[in-house]
């Protein structure tokens, strides 16, 4: 399970603390804002740096529904409509999105990307 200790003081970068004041202000009183509280356009100036999955619950899959444009330039391959499941390596990003699903918080974590063609 993964643990939330996300606050405004251990976040290092001044955009991340903007996207997360976003979500929190989205939340409602809820544990996490719904899927419809969310609209792009609002954050618009934080996409490029982004990537928005879609859960499909039914096999368990997650799929990049929008891959900003700075991660794009960084990996070298726009994978936006695609699984995360057709990656090789890919298990430990996929035991952390379905820790997510469980826990509904969010959380902060700085790792290396290990991408194939780069």
């Amino acid at each position: 399970m993964l643990e939330s200790n996300l606050t405004i003081q251990n976040i290092p970068v001044e955009w991340l603390i903007k996207l997360f004041e976003y979500w929190k202000s989205k939340r409602n009183g809820r544990t996490m804002p719904s899927r419809s509280d969310i609209f792009p356009e609002e954050i618009h100036r934080y996409l490029s740096h982004i990537v928005l999955i879609d859960v499909e619950p039914d096999p368990l899959r997650f799929k990049a529904r929008l891959v900003g444009t700075e991660i794009v330039k960084a990996i070298g391959r726009d994978f936006t409509g695609m699984y995360f499941d057709n990656f090789p390596n890919i298990d430990n990003l996929l035991d952390r999105l379905k820790a997510l699903m469980v826990s509904k918080k969010p959380y902060l974590i700085s790792d290396n990307v290990q991408w194939p063609e780069k």
